[in-house]
């Protein structure tokens, strides 16, 4: 993750955060999100972590409104300063959410900043997916791999995805 703005604090609540989510303790996730100050909690990425904790606890309703909470931020601090991290950020909410079309606008922003940009190359490549955009998808592996030849997750998903569309030899 880029915290390049945040506080050694800030990262110590976010790793934890992250950390929890990624071994599907969502009920503790959001105690501790639920533990921060006002303050602390006007992130946008701290929004997107406790909407994903309710989404995976089939909270849906009120994990799309934190979504669209989290977009809003975005907003906010997109009008002071265009910002590849928070572009990220509101493309994922978008494509949560699926709309992905504003999803690959926010991907497609944070390029214009960041060409090497591999999180809104990849994230653009499952929303061109999800809208069945097969030839722009894989072309998005592509430029992934130009990135990161040795990646074997990028080379990974681009296996999945011709075996998906029935082209891997």
């Amino acid at each position: 993750m880029n915290y390049y703005e945040y506080g050694d604090d800030k990262i110590d609540v976010l790793d934890r955060v992250l950390s929890l989510i990624s071994t599907r303790e969502y009920d503790d996730a959001l105690e501790c999100i639920d533990n921060l100050n006002s303050k602390e909690f006007s992130d946008p990425l701290l929004l997107m972590s406790k909407a994903q904790c309710l989404l995976r606890l089939n909270e849906k309703e009120e994990a799309y409104g934190i979504y669209k909470q989290a977009i809003e931020l975005c907003d906010e601090k997109l009008k002071v300063k265009k910002d590849p991290f928070v572009l990220n950020i509101k493309g994922n909410c978008n494509l949560i959410l699926k709309d992905y079309i504003k999803a690959i606008e926010c991907y497609d922003e944070a390029l214009d900043i960041d060409d090497k940009n591999s999180l809104a190359i990849s994230f653009k490549a499952v929303a061109l997916f999800r809208l069945d955009e097969q030839d722009a998808a894989f072309d998005c592996l592509e430029r992934l791999l130009e990135i990161d030849s040795n990646n074997n997750d990028i080379k990974l998903f681009k296996v999945q995805y011709l075996n998906t569309i029935e082209k891997y030899e």
